[in-house]
């Protein structure tokens, strides 16, 4: 078995399938719960906001695409890598990952990175607007945008700290090509 150790943390888990449970039970899980929590305030904003149609058109359009994408990672993790690298990882030395499996790593990366952009994307939008005095609910979406983007960061800090080292592969690895 595979011991996983955070260094900046100093937190331990006995095996990688249960960092990964850690990961599922506390990065995903705020992630799925952020999913319908946007949609409710997307759906709040359609009726409660002052935003201008153009604004608000543009912003529903962000958040959809942010919900998208987050609830497609964590199904993506969740349902194939993780399981893949319990498999490889926990069931004592076999024949290392398969390229889908490291295609996959550096797919995950590339999706933390994308899920950054789209909350930045987002925030700059909404911070303009409330920049421009509009409606409180502009500033919960902030407030809330915030909160996800330091989650998100976390949750890549866990890949590219965490995870990439405890099954060998350096955090270049993900990041080339």
């Amino acid at each position: 078995m595979v011991r996983v150790e955070d260094r900046r943390t100093g937190r331990q888990w006995a095996s990688l399938a249960q960092f990964l449970d850690y990961v599922r039970s506390t990065q995903h899980a705020y992630l799925r719960l952020m999913v319908p929590h946007l949609s409710r305030l997307q759906a709040r904003l359609a009726t409660e906001s002052t935003l201008d149609p153009a604004r608000l058109d543009q912003v529903g359009r962000q958040l959809l695409s942010l919900m998208t994408a987050l609830a497609e990672h964590v199904h993506r993790q969740e349902d194939w890598l993780f399981e893949e690298l319990r498999r490889v990882y926990d069931q004592g030395p076999g024949d290392g990952l398969s390229e889908q499996a490291k295609q996959e790593l550096r797919r995950m990366h590339q999706e933390h990175r994308r899920l950054l952009a789209l909350v930045d994307e987002a925030l700059a939008t909404v911070r303009a607007q409330t920049c421009s005095g509009h409606d409180g609910l502009l500033a919960e979406l902030v407030r809330d945008l915030e909160h996800l983007k330091a989650r998100l960061e976390e949750h890549q800090r866990l890949e590219t700290r965490v995870l990439l080292p405890t099954i060998g592969i350096g955090a270049g690895y993900v990041t080339a090509r």
